[in-house]
């Protein structure tokens, strides 16, 4: 039997794909603070269950947006600052047998790689004691 979600988030109806024009910028710029908001609040009471709403925020957030003009970037700025803001929540949620991993730069594969053999290796010296 799968887990039932535990709360109810009220940014996913409105972030959901397509759901924004060409010129919806600051539509779902306020979307963002508030979607940023609900995730805040609940973080204080169940961070775990706000962790997911970061993630589910994270992946709705290409599919709403992408037929919004962001020539101005105000959009883009949004997006990154609501992510800053949020990862932290992510982050330290206290939930066993999860490690967030954030790349801030790079490309592809080339960073995937380097960056997997990296938490690779941190994961198997945490499990073998070492310092």
């Amino acid at each position: 039997m799968a887990n039932k979600p535990t709360h109810k988030w009220d940014f996913k109806p409105g972030m959901r794909a397509g759901a924004y024009s060409w010129k919806s910028s600051a539509k779902a710029i306020e979307r963002l603070k508030s979607a940023n908001s609900e995730i805040r609040a609940v973080a204080k009471v169940d961070p775990v269950t706000a962790a997911e709403g970061v993630i589910a925020l994270a992946q709705r957030i290409w599919p709403a947006f992408e037929h919004i003009d962001t020539s101005s970037g105000a959009l883009g700025t949004a997006v990154r600052r609501t992510l800053e803001e949020l990862l932290p929540i992510l982050i330290e949620a206290p939930a066993d047998g999860v490690r967030v991993v954030a790349v801030t730069t790079g490309i592809g594969m080339t960073t995937g790689l380097g960056l997997g053999e990296s938490v690779i290796s941190d994961l198997f010296s945490s499990t073998r004691g070492a310092p």
